[in-house]
């Protein structure tokens, strides 16, 4: 099927887009866009050309130049030390292009020995002699890259990062990818730089392999497998541009003519159906579980890489069988974008099967689908994943996608669970882990959690003293876009009025990302936990914890991110160490929870941090040496809000705390029709101070808010220092909460 093909036609808009801001050069000429690389995008002599010498025929001359200064056996050193870098940037003006694309030279080998640089991207270096018995330091490939990208930068320049085009080299049916690790190594050091990378090495591939080794070779190759015939140097420049219209930043894209999509297009349309049945949309070279893989935690969920960033379709399903007996074990129907099943034991939550990430489908089967010992085959029906409004060819059962579950899961009572997205852990999903301890658990247990995104929803109940710590704050992420709006059943088993069987799962609220319910000796450490929801959705936290008041829950070293909602504490919890970030009531519940060394974000102008509901008798929420900041420009925000007609013993109390100007004046506010001045509420501060250390202004407090002094206050300032007496029954966390 030919229909990714025509993607560059659906975004010739893009084009359209306005330029960004740039200085004009002091002599009155065009930009210039600068093809720097080797022999495969060099001007060469028939038989053969280089890509670079046809782009120019996709870019609009009355808006731009087109120089290339590619050459013949160059690798990123050499085109360095031999000067020919130093012509570019000699001549760069701001507003000018820069295309890199390296790679063919820059290993060691019989024919690149005195080209090659060091792999990666490190600070490695070896000492060489040329020619000429002089001596060489030889840097490592991202050294001599980036040194072009900030010489670039400084003048001006766009730069764009580029794979190295595929030789015509074949196993297994496939063109090789890559080129000896270069390709990736590219991709990375332009992430981290923030410039652009262009992958033309896998959307070549691709055409070739839709017309097979014998046409590609006579077509496109008449010397050797690496340099091409004029129409191979076009069909390459084609691919180029395609690439190229799917950039985000338009000083490149408005560059191209008007119909360069259109065009690029049909160049590649032109050449694909030649091979009857060729299928371009989709490959199983980035999938996870590859084709024929073994040994998949049945957990796992399935992911599929795309060329460019898939849509999902209107109609069509995804099938997953077993392969002994062909029973169809799991059904996913995309016409109906979410499903619904049980998490944890808790009543049924709404899902979404299919999730589009980037470049990647994730697909979901429900939990349990699959099975421990089992071989499974998924077939996908044409048009359930879109290029654009036009369908990907999907994945039949001649070309099935096939994997073999693991013989068995981790022994039973195991006091130690790893979780791995890859396959390397234990379990694929911190969900699979937790359904493999049985309710009503009571042994100490860790789960590890490897380094990676997690997408999905987290529930558990009556599972006591576990322990769940990621493997690296920032890159262990649990994410998902649940809210109320995906789940609007239960409420607040705390609440008044609420089912007075607090276990009834009725009455629990399903819109967070990780939701733990009578859990004894929960500790939750050293990960991200980011609820997706857009900024106006509904209600969506990343954590809510219904516990009791002898629950001795930890979140230590911990970052949240959502906007209203944040984190529900229903029950006795201690958090340290924590970044918690939102913008209206993003902390809330009954408590008592003692906040120590955390900082607290708001989002939003006039926002809230807190709405505590504690009954009479017992502690709220207390922060001690915690900082309340804003993002930039936020300002006039409330430390609290409550309604004291219905929560009259609300508490929220300061220790040491640090207020930014995100905090205004008034810092707390009392709401409902007519909110007596004299409510018992519990809005306290003691010795709060600016960012600079200076004390904090409160003289604009709401009046119902009290200072605490020394030494007048002295006991209620010890009791509020101390999270044993907050938060009760003898329980003092910081032993625990160590690392």
């Amino acid at each position: 099927m030919k229909s990714v093909l025509l993607r560059a036609a659906l975004l010739s808009a893009l084009v359209l887009l306005p330029a960004r801001a740039q200085t004009a050069p002091p002599s009155p000429r065009l930009p210039t866009l600068y093809v720097c690389g080797d022999s495969t995008a060099a001007p060469m002599r028939p038989p053969i050309q280089g890509w670079g010498q046809r782009i120019g025929e996709f870019f609009d001359p009355a808006r731009i130049r087109v120089e290339n200064r590619a050459l013949g056996g160059r690798s990123a050193r050499t085109f360095i030390s031999e000067g020919r870098w130093a012509a570019v940037r000699s001549r760069l003006w701001p507003g000018d292009i820069v295309f890199l694309q390296f790679g063919h030279n820059d290993s060691k080998s019989a024919i690149s020995a005195a080209r090659y640089d060091l792999p990666g991207l490190g600070d490695e270096t070896e000492e060489a002699t040329d020619a000429h018995g002089g001596k060489l330091v030889i840097h490592t490939y991202g050294f001599y890259l980036k040194q072009m990208i900030d010489e670039a930068r400084a003048a001006g320049a766009t730069v764009v990062v580029l794979s190295p085009v595929p030789r015509c080299k074949w196993e297994s049916g496939r063109i090789v990818r890559g080129e000896e690790g270069h390709g990736p190594a590219a991709r990375e050091l332009a992430r981290r730089e923030g410039v652009d990378f262009v992958d033309v090495n896998d959307r070549i591939a691709l055409v070739y392999e839709s017309i097979g080794p014998a046409r590609s070779k006579a077509m496109y190759f008449p010397q050797d497998n690496t340099h091409t015939a004029p129409a191979g140097a076009r069909l390459s420049a084609a691919c180029v541009t395609e690439c190229l219209l799917q950039l985000s930043d338009p000083a490149v894209t408005r560059a191209l003519r008007p119909a360069a999509a259109a065009e690029a297009a049909r160049v590649i349309a032109a050449v694909v159906p030649a091979a009857a049945g060729a299928r371009l949309a989709l490959y199983l070279n980035g999938a996870y579980p590859a084709a024929g893989g073994k040994d998949v935690p049945p957990d796992a969920p399935l992911r599929l890489a795309f060329v460019a960033a898939p849509s999902l379709g209107r109609a069509g399903k995804i099938h997953i069988a077993d392969a002994a007996s062909g029973t169809e074990v799991e059904t996913i129907d995309i016409s109906q974008p979410t499903a619904m099943q049980p998490i944890g034991g808790l009543a049924p939550f709404r899902y979404y099967p299919v999730i589009i990430q980037g470049e990647e489908a994730l697909i979901f089967p429900r939990h349990g689908r699959l099975a421990y010992g089992h071989s499974y085959v998924v077939t996908i029906d044409d048009g359930v994943f879109l290029d654009g409004t036009l369908p990907y060819s999907g994945l039949a059962a001649d070309r099935p996608w096939r994997f073999t579950t693991r013989a068995a899961g981790p022994a039973r009572g195991a006091p130690r669970l790893t979780v791995g997205p890859d396959g390397t852990g234990d379990f694929c999903t911190v969900q699979g882990a937790l359904d493999s301890i049985p309710d009503g658990s009571t042994a100490p247990i860790t789960l590890f959690v490897r380094k990676g995104i997690y997408t999905e929803i987290v529930a558990f109940a009556h599972k006591d003293n576990l322990t769940l710590i990621g493997e690296d704050r920032q890159g262990t992420v649990i994410t998902y876009p649940n809210n109320a709006n995906l789940n609007d059943s239960g409420g607040n088993p705390y609440a008044d009025g609420a089912s007075p069987d607090r276990d009834d799962v009725r009455a629990i609220y399903h819109r967070g990302v990780l939701l733990a319910h009578r859990a004894t000796g929960f500790t939750l450490a050293n990960l991200t936990i980011r609820n997706t929801t857009p900024h106006g959705g509904k209600q969506a936290e990343c954590i809510i914890f219904n516990g009791t008041d002898t629950a001795r829950a930890i979140v230590r070293d911990v970052d949240l991110y959502s906007f209203q909602d944040t984190l529900q504490v229903n029950g006795q919890a201690y958090v340290a160490g924590c970044t918690i970030e939102g913008d209206v009531d993003f902390m809330w519940g009954t408590g008592p929870s003692y906040f120590e060394h955390c900082l607290l974000r708001s989002t939003s102008p006039r926002g809230f941090y807190t709405q505590i509901r504690n009954p009479v008798g017992k502690h709220g929420f207390v922060y001690d040496r915690c900082t309340f900041e804003g993002t930039p420009g936020v300002t006039g925000n409330y430390i609290s809000r409550i309604e004291p007609d219905r929560f009259p013993h609300s508490e929220v109390v300061l220790i040491n705390c640090t207020l930014g100007p995100a905090v205004g004046a008034a810092a707390w506010q009392l709401q409902g029709r007519n909110p007596p001045p004299d409510a018992p509420v519990h809005f306290w501060e003691f010795n709060s101070r600016t960012p600079d250390g200076t004390p904090a202004d409160t003289r604009g407090r709401l009046a119902a808010s009290r200072q605490l002094r020394e030494p007048a206050d002295n006991a209620l300032i010890r009791e509020y220092s101390d999270p044993v007496a907050v938060l009760g029954h003898g329980w003092d966390p910081r032993p625990a909460a160590s690392p």
